[in-house]
């Protein structure tokens, strides 16, 4: 949800309600390389239409006081996104925003299994059926995309 409205909301400036740190922004992230000693890591995964990127977190926590200006890894833009990773809300805010050029982005929903849900499209079509539904179903915000089992 916070991923969807943050972007809904760019360029204006977003905040969200975290309980213990109150009224915050999404922190600025960088694309480029990752270093090996990162806070925040990523493994990515390509797939025919998108990339699927797992995060995690080496520590099991990262400061919402460390995230800014953390590097996130650079993609290709012609391929949608799916973010995964136990992370805090605020982080795929950031995250969200950061690849803001994808042609769409999904955040994985492990209560959905396999699904993802879409909180932002550019590109009405992807090159090929993702959605839940049969035929090739525009993605728009609240969309399902399948993922493959082993995610």
């Amino acid at each position: 949800f916070y991923a969807a409205v943050a972007l809904l909301a760019c360029p204006a400036d977003f905040y969200q309600f975290d309980p213990r740190l109150g009224w915050i922004a999404p922190p600025t992230l960088r694309l480029g390389p990752v270093p090996a000693d990162a806070p925040l890591q990523a493994r990515v995964t390509r797939h025919t239409d998108y990339l699927y990127l797992e995060f995690t977190l080496p520590t099991a926590y990262l400061d919402y006081a460390e995230a800014h200006d953390l590097v996130v890894p650079s993609l290709p833009a012609d391929l949608g996104v799916v973010l995964s990773g136990k992370l805090p809300l605020w982080l795929y805010a950031g995250l969200s925003l950061a690849y803001r050029t994808a042609p769409w982005i999904a955040v994985y929903q492990p209560q959905l299994k396999t699904q993802a849900v879409v909180v932002t499209h550019r590109s009405p079509f992807p090159k090929r059926d993702l959605s839940a539904a049969k035929g090739p179903a525009p993605l728009s915000p609240g969309s399902l995309v399948s993922l493959p089992p082993e995610v």
